[in-house]
C-alpha cells in the first residue's frame, strides 16, 4: 500500500515499527510493516509553499508521484516524478515545472499518464 502526505516517518508493525520516509512510503498490506520504497520527497513548490505528495499512481513496475515538492531522491523534480515501485529510485529523467501542486495522476492506456493540477494563472 503506497501512501503520500505531510509526514517524515511511517509507523509500521514490529520488528522495526518506525521508519524515516519523507512525504511518501509504503506498507505491506498484510503485515503492516513499512516497505523499502523510499523516494525521499522534499522541498517546496515553485512559489515557496511546502507541499506534500498529493497524488500517487501505481503503473506496472513504477509509481508516479504528484504534489508540490521540489526534489525526489536528491534530484530536482518539480511536482511530478516516476519511481521504481520496489525501491523508490527515479526511473525517468522527466522534469516538469508545475506552478502549483499536482493533484491528480491517471493512466488510461497506451503508456500515457495524465496529470491534473490547480491552475494559478489562466
Amino acid at each position: 500500500v503506497y501512501v503520500g502526505g505531510y509526514f517524515n516517518q511511517l509507523l509500521g508493525a514490529a520488528p522495526v515499527p518506525t521508519q524515516v520516509r519523507g512525504h511518501a512510503g509504503a506498507f505491506d498490506a498484510v503485515t503492516g510493516s513499512v516497505q523499502p520504497w523510499h523516494p525521499n520527497v522534499g522541498g517546496t513548490d515553485l512559489v515557496g509553499n511546502a507541499s506534500p505528495v498529493t497524488a500517487l499512481l501505481v503503473h506496472g513496475a513504477q509509481v508516479v508521484i504528484g504534489g508540490g515538492f521540489a526534489q525526489v531522491g536528491g534530484q530536482i523534480r518539480h511536482g511530478l516524478a516516476v519511481t521504481d515501485a520496489a525501491t523508490g529510485a527515479l526511473t525517468s529523467s522527466l522534469t516538469l515545472a508545475a506552478e502549483s501542486r499536482i493533484s491528480d495522476v491517471a493512466a488510461l492506456g497506451g503508456g500515457v499518464v495524465y496529470v491534473g493540477n490547480q491552475m494559478v494563472n489562466g
